[in-house]
């Protein structure tokens, strides 16, 4: 965690040392390094005097350098007394080699007071190596000794147990090792990217480097760390960094070294944009880069995963380690890539970098890893975009402007936990710098993600103090690294401009000079004077030399001049002008300008500082009345409203004012206004036009406040204020000001309702434009409403300083964005729900200050338009009375379900509860809108049942059955298969006696029967009802269901001992088994005949036929070989066949109609047996009673019916999800057959030797 430390302060009487930037070395010496003096290179070494105790205006501090002054300033604002002041030693004071430094505080009648001791100060300027004059890559002075034998041969098992040795010499291997080597310098070698050091190099190295060599060995463990390589090897390169901190100024020229330690490793990954291991990061702007893993046998698994890692360290010494997401190997061989961050690789610009990957083995606790690619990174080093001073305007900054607003600009490099130290470095036109220390910012999670950066406000700096001088800004991103802070310094900003330019001294001053006119008719005695102020930062002391200059348009130029002793070098200098002066260089001046400046020779340093002029006119001042603002035809109160397209000063009529004069007409902000508040146009001859355009974004800052409107007039470069117009802006009027809306209420966001109960995704709310909208200014949003629990319900939207007006706002005339689906959907009904926005015109962080909008309202309808839905209905009666669980699904009309729903459920008479209660009961659903009833019992007869659930908006059926039969319908034939027609009206039979039965399914009277002969035993009726495919021991019919005529046939010939037979859900096709055939035979519906017959296998015997609902597939079952084979549909071939695992005879097959399972009847082995049909495998055998035959199953797919006639007829009922039989209802007609169930799945109709037995079925 970042915490910034408190200001050090002086004790009374005991002055801390000052604070430079530099290190400790062994000698105890504080090092200075070239960067310390020339960082500021106009300022030289910065010397920061930390507070002392007793601070206060007027104290002078003094910079001694060897008891020597260089430097000093009095404090001479309140602003200074709380922060460091600051202190330079130029450059040329500093050359290599030792000083002492030390200040001295002088307090008025004190006697003056210094540090204990002085800081003893090492100073270096030259960098290790000189000066590099090769443009390319590598120091044009450092090079290094690598054995031949290693370069050109790599380093192997053997090398590396040994090390590696390296020695850094000259290029001849004679002389010093490198230019300007000094004793203490190290020597930081990296191999790939991980480094060795040098011990300090000592004196016997440069004075004997042949006898003294700088030897580093590469070790068995850097060896081992950095990895093995491919071809290409790793590059080993060095820098020298000496004792105080300087570095040379690139690295050695690299050299590759392939190394091969035997260790078993996985091939490197490549690098897709490097070229020749070189990969220029400029070139990649913001894209980020391509990594490729080969995944090729033996060395890869399916199921590996793969976590690809990029090692390297900064050229700051922080370490980066990035791992790219994982993946999971599911192809081999394949190119696997990885996608690695730009921002990442940036911040290893100038350095080797390593990418390898491990790989993740289930079973297996060490990973296994690969050899190393290593990649040099070039490029310009990523810097820290410079802050943006907001209140600045071009290169200017208005020293009257407070606080300060500084952006950060987005970076990916600034993360949610690092800190902002940011510094304003001031110089005042005096040469007196100020650079207060500021608390340090933490960003915010959305400030650190949001594009637009985020602001840090400067509350307390005192931008007057540096009027006419300079500002710049930058700020070091701090980096918590254990318990260091690691720190990046930003680019800085451009030097701004505080206010007008000026010079170091102040301007001359004349007596008698108002306003910048001077009339001798007012002058006492007709004499002035003309006074040179004593400066305040710098004074001049004695042997200063002073020298004044008067030019008059007219009389011309008379100068003067003084040198200063220790008597008159403590006050200003004062010149009497007496009546002769006046009359010669002051009266001929008449309606012409004056001009004084003077300038001070100073004689220690051999400096010479200029005054600012000072400039005025002789004669009698204009007499310039207050402007007025167009819009507002003079009114003293502004409607910001007049003002919204155009804002416009006008300058009244004034016969003395001449065309030539150049006007600036200026709009001053109310007191603390920010720089946007105020405008100062640029100055343009009055000509005729007294009209001057302004900004209006100006009245967006001081609304409600007092302005101040005036102008200027230059004549003869000399400015001649007006009279101000005082103005009152008036608020904006709260009916042109909009209200925000959330789009997905009633009437396009209107409202005044608003229903969450029919949301399905996150909410959006909208925000349009108002008048004098512009970018930068502030916004707040939030919701306040009600909870269904009666809570609170409160959304922060927009909050200062993360939420402003952007470009793009502004461009397309609204914004948008979500509010989350989860908080919404738990307000309670009826409650409201309220909009507070607001807006900050004048651009103020301060929410107290932003404009109020008026507020929206709207009436939360927490009512879910839902639907209600029984899930698995028909719900039958089990066992024991109980009935299968009834459950119910609630959700709105676009899919999302409904919480806590209550649901009113009503049992029909004859049903009960689980705890034996009856009719209405109320229930609720679960979180995901299920509501599940178990326990319901049944006690009735046999029969359908309606069952209601209601709730607060829909009502929804289901039926409750007790299985069972319901109606006996008495017959004349031997039934022994029955079919119903699609649409549900007819019922067909077949029967052994040779006759074909047609029923009226809803009255179950029957209207017609044919003899066909041959015993008929299997029918199945096409989808359009028109006709039916009946088979026999020889013969296949086709029958006219029309009138239940035979309309063709196929023979043994064709289809030797039809058997099965089933429609194609298309109805184009019938398949028929041809039990003694071992084949299926395909029936052309529309052309009647046989266009392919399809093998089953030798000796098989293909009987009963389902096929799937989609078409593709036909089931074929042969019941002597207890198996089913599949046929492809398209292709007319078996694809597969399944063996069974049962005993006995195969004598029903269906299939449900979700396509999923098949239900096969072994009526032997007294077993229903499963086929998953997607996997096409077994998957459970049901046992069932003894004599089950023929099966059915439900149009809903939920259950299947089993008909059985051992010693008793009855009717099973099987769950298709449990796959368990649920119940067994006895049936009242002996040796019950085929059994076929009603399109509504309401009732199934069974038939035997007498009767068609119809059942309760759903």
């Amino acid at each position: 965690m970042l915490v910034q430390p408190k200001k050090r302060i002086s004790a009374p009487h005991s002055l801390l040392d000052p604070i430079v930037l530099g290190r400790l070395l062994p000698s105890g010496q504080w090092g200075i390094n070239r960067a310390a003096v020339f960082t500021f290179p106009d300022l030289g070494l910065l010397v920061v005097i930390p507070v002392w105790a007793t601070k206060a205006v007027g104290d002078t501090v003094k910079l001694l350098l060897n008891d020597r002054e260089v430097d000093g300033r009095p404090i001479i604002d309140q602003t200074e007394l709380k922060q460091p002041t600051l202190l330079w030693v130029a450059p040329r004071h500093l050359q290599t080699g030792p000083y002492q430094l030390t200040y001295e505080i002088k307090q008025p009648n004190q006697k003056e007071e210094r540090p204990d001791k002085p800081l003893n100060l090492f100073v270096k300027l030259e960098l290790p190596a000189g000066q590099d004059i090769d443009p390319g890559p590598g120091h044009s002075n450092l090079f290094m000794y690598i054995p031949p034998a290693i370069v050109n041969g790599g380093v192997d098992k053997d090398v590396a147990e040994a090390g590696v040795p390296i020695v850094i010499r000259s290029e001849s291997g004679s002389g010093l090792p490198y230019p300007d080597i000094a004793e203490g310098d190290v020597i930081h070698l990296s191999w790939g990217g991980f480094f060795e050091y040098s011990t300090p190099v000592t004196l016997e190295q440069i004075n004997d480097p042949a006898a003294n060599p700088i030897l580093i060995t590469v070790s068995k463990a850097t060896i081992k760390e950095a990895g093995d390589t491919d071809l290409f090897g790793l590059a080993v390169t060095f820098k020298v960094r000496d004792i105080v901190g300087n570095e040379s100024e690139d690295w050695c020229k690299a050299t590759r070294i392939v190394v091969t330690t035997g260790i078993d490793l996985l091939a490197a990954p490549i690098v897709q944009e490097a070229v020749n291991n070189e990969l220029d990061a400029d070139k990649q702007g913001d894209n980020d880069i391509t990594v490729h893993v080969t995944a090729t046998r033996p060395d890869f698994e399916m199921d590996d995963i793969i976590h690809l890692t990029m090692l390297g360290t900064t050229l700051e010494g922080e370490k980066v380690e990035v791992t790219a997401l994982p993946q999971t190997v599911d192809n081999i061989p394949h190119n696997y890539e990885f996608k690695l961050s730009i921002a990442a690789v940036r911040k290893l610009v100038n350095t080797q970098v390593s990418f390898f990957y491990r790989l993740e083995r289930s079973g297996s606790s060490d990973p296994l890893r690969s050899k190393g690619q290593f990649v040099q990174v070039t490029g310009a080093a990523h810097r820290l975009a410079a802050p943006i001073i907001e209140e600045a305007e071009g290169d200017f900054i208005d020293p009257t402007k407070t606080p300060i607003n500084v952006r950060i600009p987005f970076d990916p490099a600034i993360e949610y936990g690092m800190g902002i130290e940011l510094f304003l470095l001031g110089k005042s036109p005096d040469g007196s710098t100020f650079l207060p220390e500021l608390k340090w910012h933490i960003p915010e999670e959305d400030e650190v993600e949001n594009p637009e950066g985020f602001v840090i406000t400067v509350n307390d700096y005192n931008l007057k103090l540096l009027d006419g001088g300079t500002l710049k800004g930058w700020y070091d991103l701090l980096i918590a690294e254990g318990d260091e802070i690691l720190r990046r310094e930003s680019l800085h900003t451009k030097l701004l401009n505080v206010g007008e330019p000026k010079f170091e001294l102040d301007a001359p001053i004349v007596l008698g000079v108002a306003n910048g006119f001077l009339d001798p008719a007012t002058l006492p005695g007709g004499t002035s004077k003309l006074t040179i102020p004593r400066p305040v930062v710098k004074p001049w002391v004695a042997n200063d030399e002073a020298t004044w200059k008067w030019v008059g348009d007219i009389s011309g130029e008379e100068p003067g001049s003084r040198t200063f002793n220790a008597v008159t070098a403590q006050q200003d200098w004062v010149i009497n002008l007496d009546a002769a002066f006046v009359a010669q260089h002051i009266e001929p001046n008449r309606d012409n300008k004056i001009t004084i400046r003077y300038q001070l020779w100073r004689h220690a340093t051999n400096e010479t500082s200029l005054s600012n002029p000072l400039v005025f006119t002789v004669g009698v001042a204009l007499d310039l009345l207050a402007p007025s603002i167009k819009e507002n035809n003079g009114d003293s109160a502004l409607n910001p409203l007049l003002v919204r397209d155009t804002l416009t000063i006008v300058v009244p009529d004034n016969s003395a004012l001449l065309p030539t004069d150049e006007i600036i007409a200026t709009w001053t902000g109310a007191q603390g206004t920010p720089a946007g508040g105020s405008h100062t146009s640029v100055p343009r001859p009055l000509g005729s036009n007294r009209e001057f355009a302004i900004p209006n974004s100006v009245v967006a800052f001081n609304l409600n406040k007092d302005v101040k409107v005036s102008y200027v007039v230059i004549r003869d470069s000399k400015p001649l204020p007006s009279l101000v117009f005082d103005l009152t802006v008036l608020n904006m009027p709260q009916n042109e000001l909009l209200k925000p809306i959330i789009k997905d209420a009633d009437n396009d966001g209107e409202g005044p309702e608003f229903n969450v109960g029919n949301l399905t995704s996150n909410a959006t709310y909208r925000m349009g434009v108002w008048p004098l909208i512009a970018t930068g200014q502030y916004v707040w949003l939030r919701l306040k409403g009600t909870n269904a629990d009666g809570s609170d319900y409160t959304l922060q939207i927009h909050t200062a300083p993360g939420s402003m007006v952007s470009a793009q706002w502004l461009n397309q005339g609204y914004y948008e964005r979500s509010i989350a689906l989860e908080g919404l959907r738990n307000l309670k009904d009826g409650s409201p729900l309220t909009m507070e926005f607001k807006a900050a015109f004048g651009k103020s962080t301060d929410e107290s200050e932003a404009v109020v909008f008026p507020v929206r309202t709207y009436t939360v309808k927490a009512i879910h338009e839902a639907e209600l839905t029984f899930i698995n209905q028909p719900y039958l009666k089990k066992y024991n009375d109980l009935v299968e669980d009834i459950v119910l699904n609630s959700s709105t009309t676009q899919g999302v379900p409904v919480p806590n729903e209550k649901i009113t459920l009503n049992l029909p008479a004859g049903f009960t509860y689980a705890d034996n209660g009856n009719g209405s009961r109320d229930f609720w659903t679960d979180n995901n809108g299920i509501l599940t009833v178990s326990g319901v019992k049944a006690k009735g007869n046999p029969g359908t049942y309606n069952l209601i659930a209601v709730s607060s908006t829909t009502t929804a059926t289901a039926r409750l059955t007790i299985v069972g039969y319901t109606e006996l319908v008495a017959h004349n034939s031997s039934a022994k298969d029955i079919a119903i027609t699609l649409d549900g009206l007819h019922v067909l039979t077949v029967d052994n006696s040779n006759l074909i039965g047609l029923y009226d399914a809803v009255k179950l009277s029957q209207i017609k029967t044919t003899r066909i002969g041959d015993y008929p035993t299997h029918a199945a009726i096409t989808p359009d009802g028109l006709r039916a495919f009946i088979t026999s021991r020889n013969v296949v019919f086709v029958i006219d269901m029309l009138n239940l005529s035979v309309i063709k046939t196929f023979g043994t010939e064709t289809i030797p001992y039809p058997f099965g037979v089933a429609i194609t859900p298309d109805g184009a096709h019938a398949f028929v088994s041809a039990f003694n055939g071992s084949s299926v035979s395909v029936i052309n519906i529309q052309s009647l005949s046989v266009i392919k017959t399809i093998f089953t296998g030798a000796n098989s015997r293909p009987s009963e036929i389902a096929i799937t609902p989609d078409g593709k597939q036909a089931f074929v079952i042969d019941s002597f070989n207890q198996s089913v084979s599949i046929i492809d549909t398209k292709n007319y071939l078996v694809i597969k066949t399944i063996a069974l695992l049962t005993q006995g005879s195969l004598t029903s097959i269906g299939i449900t109609p979700d396509g999923l399972h098949a239900f096969i009847v072994a009526s032997a082995a007294n077993k229903v047996v499963v086929i998953d049909v997607p996997s096409q495998s077994l998957k459970k055998n049901i046992s069932v009673m003894r004599g089950s035959k023929h099966i059915a199953i439900a149009p809903g797919g939920r259950h299947v019916f089993l008909t059985s006639h051992d010693t008793f007829s009855a009717v099973s009922v099987i769950d298709t999800v449990s796959l368990e039989v649920i119940l067994d209802a006895h049936l009242p007609a002996m040796g019950v057959m085929g059994i076929a169930i009603t399109p509504d799945g309401t009732r199934a109709i069974a038939c035997n030797n007498k009767y068609l037995t119809v059942i309760a079925a759903g």
